[in-house]
């Protein structure tokens, strides 16, 4: 990278040479930094053995805070969400630092720079740790010279790539010399000068002030090239320099002369205002921190009377001071703050040589609302965060197993229930939760096609397993699209037999049958009165109805324990076909899910099949079936074999619905049984009826 070169200097010239400017200050806002003017309690962050030296701050973003600080003579970093992540060593570093530095980069490697002996001259140099990721592990001298080198600025903008560090070298015969370094490479001389002060413009100008003999200069440097030299100041005294660019190219610099806090504003090419004080001569201000971070106002801050001070600019001057520490009696020094990108405060000061941090960011406080709160399943809630303070992360705990780490999500519930909604927010150290008990009220679909879970022995033949549907209006026709995994189990037929559309007699069924290289795909529409006359025929309204039986076949070979998938799917073919209900001539999307067929081991003797409905055991289902339940209920007749059998609508009970079931569907075109039927199996569905 090509360093900054100096140009030849001029005769001084006078800011009384220049036209007059304006004072240009910030406007402030309403709810813009200034107005927070309350600390947050302040944390520990040395170890607190009293030995903490000399420290640095910066807040690259509000919860990611970067703190160097020399303990018992060695650099010090804790970074992270206010502090959490722990304090680590900083390898390699020079003996004796003083003035320590630190800057994140754009790209989240670290920058730190300071001053500390060279073991082989003996003399303090300007060291420099970075790295582009990670912890730097490797100091490099950029001042690399015999002489006492000494008060390193660093500057950067996270914008931009580049890094500069400007300090003041004695060689002992001659005056000060002001050394600047370009992209962190060996320093080169730019001017006569001592305590320099460097900014970056968002332009990628650099901008660099110093004292020489009394006076205050200013350059501004471009391509690699400083400006001829502006006098800024002529005062007796002046010390502590700070300087800052604004993104509307405005420099601002801030400086003690004569005991006063003072500051002014400009440019290179219309020239500075008047001085302005910010703390009088009697006001005792030491350390001085200019502060700007776009688009909020210049804030300063001070120590007065050992007490940690603050005025920021407003459209007519500064506001009245404030003061962010109030512990009399103990004196704060060693000052360091940093303003994050939302505005918000960070401060550094060392007590009693312990080193302690606070902020102005306000603590969460978890809020929220929800639409829609009530509905069927599924169910597709947005939540809105509308917690108060500074909040940097969420979890939700929607009450159904599920969470979600976003700031105002969208969920579906896919259950029926009552769910209770927990938000947990943190930010600024801090955490606060919000429940609402019993928010959610989700009610079952009420249109839904489905398959059961079914368990299915090995070797087991021609087990029919039912496609079945939940509807609230009578449906004029259907159409499916149900896949399932291939290997394990063989499809025989597809069958409309034994549904509640067999004694309707559909005018129209198609079927489709279609082999991928692992599932298999069926697609069926249905039509009930398609063909003149028109009677207007129907399928009525119902749950749990049948709508299809899909007969299966299990090799004997099939492995225990596998699970099959089975079930209707989003969509298949071209055209794709899905699963749909036609209700007056529109269509009803109802709700999916698929089943699971499990492999069970085949026992000897095998667990008994049964039919359900056949009370009597005759394999088959008729009349006498419900004769023979409707005697055991209400005639003192004989005891179902298979109480499972007797149990129609698999209620998990045996009661007077059970012969009325029957009858519905012999005589008057009612639901077919639930399975199994109209093959044998096993009882899907655990109950106290004990097995057969």
């Amino acid at each position: 990278m090509t360093s900054l070169r100096s140009m030849p200097t001029p005769a001084h010239s006078s800011i009384l040479a220049l036209p007059y400017v304006v004072l240009m200050l910030f406007i402030a806002s309403p709810g813009l930094l200034w107005s927070q003017n309350v600390m947050n309690p302040e944390k520990l962050v040395s170890s607190g053995s009293g030995m903490t030296s000399d420290s640095d701050l910066h807040a690259f973003e509000t919860d990611l805070i970067t703190s160097v600080f020399v303990e018992n003579g060695q650099v010090k970093l804790t970074q992270g969400p206010w502090f959490d992540a722990g304090v680590v060593l900083l390898p390699s570093v020079e003996p004796e630092p003083e003035d320590v530095q630190v800057e994140v980069t754009s790209s989240g490697g670290l920058t730190i720079v300071y001053r500390a002996i060279d073991l082989q001259t003996m003399e303090p140099e300007i060291f420099v740790h970075s790295s582009l990721g990670g912890l730097p592990t490797n100091s490099v001298n950029l001042s690399s010279n015999d002489f006492a080198d000494i008060s390193p600025k660093l500057t950067f903008r996270r914008d931009l790539a580049g890094r500069f560090v400007a300090w003041e070298v004695a060689d002992g015969g001659g005056p000060p010399q002001v050394m600047l370094s370009s992209n962190l490479q060996t320093g080169v001389t730019v001017a006569e000068g001592e305590a320099p002060a460097i900014a970056l413009g968002s332009d990628g100008s650099v901008h660099l002030s110093y004292i020489r003999l009394g006076e205050l200069i200013y350059r501004v440097g471009s391509s690699g090239t400083l400006s001829p030299e502006m006098t800024i100041d002529t005062g007796a005294s002046i010390s502590d320099l700070q300087i800052e660019v604004g993104d509307d190219g405005v420099v601002h610099l801030l400086y003690l002369r004569s005991g006063e806090l003072v500051y002014r504003n400009g440019s290179s090419s219309s020239g500075f205002g008047p001085t302005m004080v910010v703390v009088g001569a009697s006001g005792a201000a030491t350390e001085p921190l200019a502060l700007l971070q776009s688009p909020f106002p210049l804030s300063v801050l001070y120590l007065r009377e050992g007490e940690v001070m603050r005025r920021v600019a407003s459209a007519t001057g500064f506001l009245p001071e404030e003061a962010l520490t109030a512990t009399p009696g103990i004196n704060e020094s060693g000052l360091a703050a940093s303003i994050d990108p939302l505005g918000f405060l960070h401060v550094q000061y060392l007590r009693n040589q312990d080193l302690y941090y606070a902020n102005d960011v306000p603590a969460p406080v978890a809020a929220f609302r929800v639409s829609p709160d009530a509905g069927e399943a599924p169910l597709e809630v947005q939540f809105t965060d509308e917690s108060a303070g500074y909040v940097s992360a969420w979890l939700w705990d929607f009450g159904d197993g599920h969470q979600s780490i976003a700031s105002s999500p969208l969920h579906v519930y896919s259950t029926a229930g009552t769910f209770t909604v927990s938000l947990l927010v943190y930010g600024a150290g801090e955490s606060d939760d919000w429940v609402e008990v019993g928010l959610i009220e989700v009610e079952e679909p009420s249109n839904r096609i489905w398959v059961p879970d079914v368990g299915v022995l090995q070797g087991q033949p021609g087990f029919q397993l039912p496609v079945l549907a939940d509807h609230d209006q009578e449906l004029q026709g259907y159409q499916l699209a149900i896949g399932w995994d291939v290997g394990q189990i063989e499809l025989q037929e597809a069958l409309l037999t034994n549904t509640i559309v067999s004694s309707i007699t559909p005018e129209f069924v198609s079927f489709s049958f279609f082999d991928e290289q692992d599932r298999s795909y069926l697609t069926l529409g249905l039509v009930v009165d398609i063909q003149p006359p028109f009677d207007g025929r129907t399928v009525p309204p119902g749950s749990a109805q049948r709508l299809l039986n899909l007969a299966f076949d299990v090799p004997s070979s099939a492995p225990p324990g596998l699970e099959i998938e089975v079930g209707p799917v989003t969509s298949y073919g071209s055209p794709p076909i899905s699963n749909v209900f036609t209700v007056s001539g529109l269509s009803v999307i109802p709700v999916i899910d698929s089943g699971i067929v499990t492999i069970l081991v085949m026992t000897f003797p095998p667990p008994f099949l049964f039919l359900r409905g056949d009370v009597d055991l005759s394999f088959s289902l008729n009349l006498t079936d419900c004769i023979a339940l409707l005697g055991f209920l209400f005639n003192g007749g004989a005891a179902p074999v298979c109480y499972d059998a007797a149990d129609l609508n698999d209620s998990g009970a045996i009661d007077v619905s059970d012969p009325i079931y029957i009858l519905n569907f012999l005589f008057i075109g009612g639901n077919p049984p639930a399975y199994p039927f109209p093959g044998s199996g096993l009882d899907p569905t655990p109950d106290d009826l004990g097995d057969c």
